[in-house]
């Protein structure tokens, strides 16, 4: 028996902070998914897993339907051939408004219940949706284990899920990638133990990185714009089994002309006699039979005032490693990342010294 899995996504957009409600409904063979933000007038979607060319669709909201007084909503799929009758109508929702200019509600419903328009069946089936849990990423003293989050990438045959892990007082972690088959549900791999930041429903992307015209799997380590490059740890899919390629860099060229790729790190800085100061590490790869090989690296260091340029030393290569590429420079103890902290101390030019963990 399939499930209807109803998630209600609270904020300002899919990338920035956000509470999700999630809502589920056992009694028949549903199987979509809905994600709203917080002000109920923009950004919504319809996931229909028996249809994976068009597994997210747009809904729009039927304006004339919304009324927090009235405690119902209408919802109508852009994508429909038929708007007027590809719907999601729910009934008797309890809101509390979380602004004043009324634009944000909180649901304060243990239950929903309305109608939905089956467009495989052509017909109209109610639902009925409990509510499954609740992620609310401002609330610090909350916890949970292993909750899923539908991923909004997706394979024609490949769906994947965020497992998402939080203790009492820290912050919400990315613990690992679940890789389903689309067709029965069936659990075809799992990537563990990552310890990343938490990016809502685009913690992964699809890109082809290996020139087979295939898409691999990136998964996104740090909050969206947090430091500078892409930061992604890239899975290369042979077969539907995606394989580690332990690339590293801050931001990764991949080359088809060569079937290489390029790894990155570019540490701005100020020397001691306040000159601006550039240290950039590279990684050199060549692609074989599945496998990235490590094949060079290189540091050079560069003075934009007095344009002197050579290669980097020891120190000034670790000291790049273990830089943050996104230091607050007026405060160097606020840190827009959450990668390095040892007993309330970070890196900072060779030393380590008092922050924490702005990120």
């Amino acid at each position: 028996m399939k499930i209807i899995l109803f998630l209600i996504c609270l904020c300002l957009s899919f990338s920035g902070r956000c509470a999700i409600y999630a809502f589920t409904d056992n009694s028949s063979n549903k199987d979509i998914t809905l994600y709203f933000n917080s002000s109920i007038t923009s950004l919504h979607f319809l996931i229909d897993k028996r249809n994976p060319h068009q597994l997210w669709q747009p809904l729009v909201l039927d304006e004339s339907s919304f009324d927090a007084d009235n405690k119902s909503v209408v919802f109508y799929n852009k994508n429909s051939s038929n708007n007027k009758h590809s719907y999601i109508k729910l009934d008797n929702i309890k809101f509390d408004k979380t602004d004043e200019y009324g634009s944000e509600y909180r649901i304060l419903n243990y239950e929903l219940t309305g109608v939905w328009f089956d467009e495989y069946q052509q017909r109209l089936k109610p639902i009925k949706l409990q509510r499954d849990f609740f992620i609310n990423e401002e609330d610090i003293s909350s916890e949970f284990n292993n909750i899923e989050l539908l991923q909004h990438d997706s394979l024609e045959n490949i769906y994947f899920t965020a497992v998402l892990r939080k203790q009492k007082n820290e912050k919400i972690k990315l613990y690992g990638i679940n890789i389903y088959e689309q067709t029965s549900n069936k659990l075809l791999q799992k990537i563990e133990n990552l310890n990343y930041s938490y990016n809502s429903i685009y913690s992964i992307h699809l890109q082809d990185i290996n020139f087979d015209g295939v898409a691999d799997l990136a998964i996104e380590r740090y909050k969206f714009n947090a430091r500078r490059g892409s930061n992604y740890d890239y899975y290369i899919n042979h077969h539907n089994k995606f394989i580690a390629t332990h690339l590293w860099g801050s931001h990764i060229i991949f080359n088809p002309k060569d079937r290489s790729a390029e790894g990155s790190k570019d540490c701005y800085d100020f020397d001691d006699q306040n000159h601006r100061v550039l240290t950039k590490i590279t990684a050199i790869y060549d692609y074989h039979n599945y496998r990235y090989v490590n094949k060079s690296n290189s540091c050079h260091y560069y003075n934009f005032d007095s344009k002197q340029n050579r290669q980097c030393t020891d120190l000034e290569y670790n000291n790049c490693l273990l830089n943050r590429n996104n230091i607050y420079t007026e405060n160097p103890s606020v840190i827009g990342e959450d990668n390095i902290l040892y007993n309330d101390k970070v890196w900072y030019k060779g030393k380590l010294i008092p922050g924490y963990i702005y990120d």
